[in-house]
């Protein structure tokens, strides 16, 4: 989770990834002496904010979720099985863009129930993409399946 933020965060600010400039951290620790859910809030510059845990003893999602710009994309049921089978947002899969966005920013994907199912950094703004094509929307290593 840590290496993902850093990435987002300098993608936020034009640049391959930053490191936060503060760390606030937090933990349960077992018996053994092993942390057994731990989470943490990264500050980066241009007051970033991620906030990220982990656990060996409690259930959690794995997810992760990227707030920001208003992008909101609805797509159908086989893309939905695509992304959650590790497979990039294509532009055939789309049924709908509510909200206009542009290249390299943060989008949100509703299934046709309205569901979030992912958020991801766009490769295209919103009018660039054309439904009946077959292209690359959010690259799969851009894409949050929540």
């Amino acid at each position: 989770p840590v290496s993902l933020s850093r990435m987002v965060a300098g993608a936020a600010v034009g640049k391959k990834f930053i490191n936060p400039i503060s760390i606030y951290a937090k933990a349960r620790i077992g018996e053994t002496g092993v942390d057994e859910i731990s989470s943490a809030t990264l500050t980066f510059e241009d007051n970033i904010i991620a906030e990220v845990s982990t656990a060996i003893m409690q259930n959690m999602d794995n997810n992760a979720v990227i707030e920001g710009d208003d992008g909101k994309i609805i797509i159908d049921d086989g893309a939905v099985d695509a992304i959650n089978s590790d497979a990039s947002l294509l532009s055939i899969g789309i049924k709908q863009i509510l909200n206009d966005f542009d290249v390299d920013e943060g989008v949100e994907i509703f299934d046709q129930r309205d569901k979030t199912v992912a958020k991801g950094l766009s490769k295209l703004s919103s009018r660039e993409i054309s439904k009946e094509s077959n292209e690359i929307v959010i690259h799969k290593d851009n894409l949050l399946i929540l």
